[in-house]
């Protein structure tokens, strides 16, 4: 009886590939608020056209006018998690850059909270705006910031957001911001392939959010132009893209391989003799007893005759 012997014992392996990039998409804005304030308040709302969705990212710039420093102290939302990326403050400009990691029932909602530190003699941060975006695809957890940079200057018509070194990523998204002093001014002509939200007049200044999807390395900056000379901050921060996993891609089905069929062996068989041989055989057995017997009794004989 043959033994089946299986050539293979998986039936199926599944193989996975390695983890691509997600694509990043703009979910919706930009939604704008603005803060003008002559007292003592210190906070302003942005309020978001809709619910973010779980597992998604809000990208806020926050360009503030009459700060002594960086003046932002805390972006808060219902299921959000909000934290500063970049800054750059040259009195009396401030322009932040946020990133906010969307959870489960997040809020419309957003709130900034500034310091109550003014550049002038009131001592109150008295302009402030903020442009804030949702984009899928991110990166949303682990270090999903990659590169930043900084920049600023007085007195010309154009200004840039600084220079990063180069990202790290193939597939990023770029945002930049850009505050000035102009009033009844804009900010226009976004430079190296960006797409400018807002650049306009908010509330003592302009706020430029300037943003990027990118599909290679490179140094990120961009610019505006602005109608009027003016004073001016910018900064630029670099995000990654989420990993996917590919989908597991079964390899075919393995087929069980069947060893040959062993051939028993038959032990070794007694030859059969015929009848009459056997009897032949006997027969001549007897008489070479007998004959054995004839010559012992011969030789007895014959010793005791000579005795």
């Amino acid at each position: 009886m043959g033994f089946l012997l299986m050539s293979v014992l998986l039936i199926s392996i599944y193989q996975i590939e390695p983890a691509s990039a997600a694509t990043i998409t703009l979910v919706q804005g930009p939604a704008r608020g603005v803060f003008f304030n002559q007292g003592s308040g210190t906070t302003f709302a942005v309020g978001l056209a809709s619910a973010p969705a779980s597992g998604d990212a809000l990208i806020a710039v926050v360009g503030v006018n009459d700060a002594d420093g960086n003046v932002v102290s805390k972006i808060t939302q219902t299921g959000v998690t909000w934290t500063k990326q970049v800054s750059s403050a040259n009195a009396p400009l401030d322009i932040e850059i946020w990133a906010g990691v969307v959870g489960t029932g997040a809020a419309t909602t957003v709130v900034i909270t500034l310091t109550d530190a003014g550049h002038d003699s009131d001592a109150h941060v008295s302009y402030a705006t903020s442009d804030i975006c949702e984009y899928s695809g991110l990166a949303t957890s682990g270090v999903f910031l990659d590169k930043t940079a900084t920049n600023s200057g007085l007195g010309i018509t154009t200004s840039n957001t600084g220079t990063t070194a180069t990202t790290t990523q193939g597939n990023e998204l770029w945002i930049g911001g850009i505050a000035d002093t102009l009033t009844n001014a804009i900010q226009t002509a976004p430079q190296n392939g960006f797409q400018l939200f807002d650049g306009e007049e908010g509330s003592g200044g302009t706020v430029a959010y300037l943003y990027n999807i990118v599909s290679g390395t490179g140094n990120a900056v961009s610019g505006t132009s602005a109608n009027a000379i003016n004073n001016w901050v910018g900064a630029m921060a670099t995000f990654t893209t989420a990993a996917v996993a590919a989908s597991p891609t079964p390899s075919p089905t393995a087929t069980p391989t069947a060893s040959p069929t062993a051939t028993p062996t038959p032990p070794p068989t007694i030859p059969e003799f015929p009848g009459q041989l056997l009897a032949v055989m006997l027969v001549v057995s007897m008489i070479v007893v007998l004959s054995a017997v004839i010559v012992a009794n011969k030789r007895r004989t014959l010793k005791t005759q000579r005795g």
